[in-house]
């Protein structure tokens, strides 16, 4: 299994983070419809878009800065630390495909 991603967001910190998995995944869906609290078509496209944001974070984050927490933390820097952990998944799947391919050195 590859190391756990880890990536820093300017003026948080740094933040590691499980890689997806089809359980991950599972347990990402059972949160995000735990967040909507009811049929996904009655959802608000801002809540569908929080609850999509909230359930990926708080599944997948395994460590978080000192004093930083998604229940309190500001939406804005929630969807900066989205847009980070995004960012990390695609690098570590880029380098994935790179060693398929048989140029470069394993992923972390």
């Amino acid at each position: 299994m590859p190391q756990p991603l880890t990536f820093a967001v300017s003026g948080l910190g740094a933040f590691e983070a499980q890689h997806r998995t089809i359980g991950v995944q599972l347990q990402i869906e059972r949160a995000y419809q735990a967040c909507l609290g009811g049929p996904e078509a009655q959802a608000s496209e801002s809540l569908r878009t929080v609850a999509a944001v909230s359930s990926q974070l708080q599944t997948l984050l395994t460590r978080m800065p000192d004093g930083w927490s998604l229940e309190t933390a500001d939406l804005n820097d929630c969807y900066a630390v989205f847009a980070a952990l995004r960012s990390a998944e695609d690098a570590f799947r880029d380098a994935m495909d790179r060693q398929r391919q048989g140029g470069g050195a394993p992923a972390q």
